[in-house]
């Protein structure tokens, strides 16, 4: 409770030096994130120390805030982003949730794209089963088996209508492999 009370004089001293920035986040008090939101919003570059200290808060992060942390070119401040992402998603319609991810499902480094969709297979709306779909036909082939597996976990009508739509489209091979054994366990449905 009197983390911050510590904190405030400590940067009024030395200034927002990172160890300072990361004891704000870890003190979880709505007067640290504030004021780490501040320092987000004043500095022109993003700095991942305040994005990463931020993590616990991503559901307080606003739309245009995370946009900007999202659309960043580097590796470590996209994934600090998806990681804010995650605690805010549940807050976003599926839509919104979309138009924060898509730049993010046409990236070329792997692990933000396999971030990504561990995000989005919470959800269920058809939408999102057709955008994990894409990342099954046209990514790499270790987003296309996280993809695949992702909507096999759905386990939606319209997830096995996308599983079923794969099967008649890949060329035989892993990815149409993997997409018979998601079929095989949606149960439900066939």
């Amino acid at each position: 409770k009197e983390g911050w009370l510590i904190l405030k004089p400590l940067i009024n001293k030395f200034g927002s030096q990172p160890e300072l920035i990361h004891a704000a986040g870890i003190c979880h008090q709505s007067e640290a994130r504030d004021w780490l939101l501040t320092l987000l919003e004043e500095e022109k570059k993003i700095n991942i120390i305040v994005v990463q200290a931020l993590a616990c808060w991503g559901a307080s992060i606003p739309n245009n805030l995370l946009m900007k942390i999202l659309c960043q070119s580097n590796m470590e401040l996209r994934l600090a982003g998806i990681e804010l992402l995650a605690f805010k998603a549940h807050q976003l319609s599926d839509q919104q949730l979309l138009k924060l991810t898509n730049h993010l499902l046409n990236d070329f480094r792997d692990p933000i794209v396999i971030a990504t969709i561990k995000i989005l297979k919470r959800r269920n709306g058809v939408d999102v089963c057709n955008a994990i779909t894409s990342i099954s036909q046209n990514g790499s082939d270790v987003t296309a088996r996280s993809a695949i597996m992702a909507l096999g976990s759905i386990g939606t009508k319209s997830s096995y209508l996308n599983l079923s739509k794969l099967r008649q489209q890949l060329p035989p091979g892993e990815r149409l492999d993997l997409v018979n054994k998601q079929l095989h366990h949606q149960y439900r449905f066939s």
